[in-house]
């Protein structure tokens, strides 16, 4: 999360080292939360506040702004499909769930709406896009919802499917590996929890405890072959 008195984005190409595109200062008085490449980086997708803005940067233009109701909670491109966003929002006034948008970049139209019973902690695609991956933290009675960690949205039959993976640990964040399994970070009053699960069995593989030395892990990433994973420390 960058923090500045006001922001503008900036890219910058590393093969010429020169300026790609620069948007008009100052732009926004709030923090960068999301910073996020489509599919085949031609397009980046920012999120500061309830505001999302996506600048095709070949054509050093902003193609799509929007504010939505509250604060974005994540953003998540498709893996194959380079216009297609998947955007999560916090509760307006008149939904009590958070919400999850899919976004057609192309046309500016949402093409899906998702009322998500859950505390949503994170959103992403599975590696071939057949599936949105919705995590959080839950005490709803929905039964899609209820102590389900993970919910996945297939995007061709638009069906909820519940996986349990057997924690009741609060969930932080999560990433999909290239092999389709999930490295989620789990945190209790005594213990985080780093833990690589197999969606397609519902159960974990391998589990870690990780002590942060000063502060609370929140967000995790791991490298394209999925050997190691890079976990982010807040202080």
């Amino acid at each position: 999360m960058l923090r500045y008195s006001s922001f503008y984005l900036i890219v910058i190409g590393l093969l010429s080292l020169t300026q790609v595109y620069q948007s008009q200062p100052p732009k926004y008085q709030e923090s960068v939360e999301y910073l996020e490449w489509n599919a085949d980086g031609k397009l980046i997708a920012f999120a500061i506040g309830n505001t999302i803005e996506i600048v095709d940067t070949l054509k050093n233009t902003v193609i799509y702004t929007e504010q939505f109701f509250e604060d974005i909670l994540d953003l998540a491109w498709h893996p194959v499909d380079p216009y297609l966003l998947a955007i999560a929002s916090a509760p307006a006034n008149i939904v009590l769930t958070d919400l999850i948008f899919v976004l057609d970049v192309q046309s500016s139209n949402i093409l899906h709406t998702l009322e998500a019973q859950t505390d949503v902690r994170g959103i992403g695609w599975s590696p071939d896009g057949t599936f949105l991956a919705i995590g959080g933290n839950t005490e709803q009675l929905d039964p899609t919802w209820l102590q389900n960690k993970f919910v996945l949205w297939d995007h061709q039959t638009e069906i909820l499917q519940p996986i349990y993976i057997g924690q009741s640990l609060d969930l932080i964040t999560f990433v999909w590996s290239t092999s389709s399994q999930i490295a989620s970070i789990y945190v209790s009053n005594t213990e985080t929890m780093l833990i690589i699960s197999d969606i397609a069995l519902e159960e974990p593989l391998q589990q870690y405890t990780v002590v942060a030395t000063e502060g609370t892990f929140d967000n995790l990433s791991l490298n394209p072959d999925g050997t190691q994973i890079a976990l982010g420390v807040r202080t």
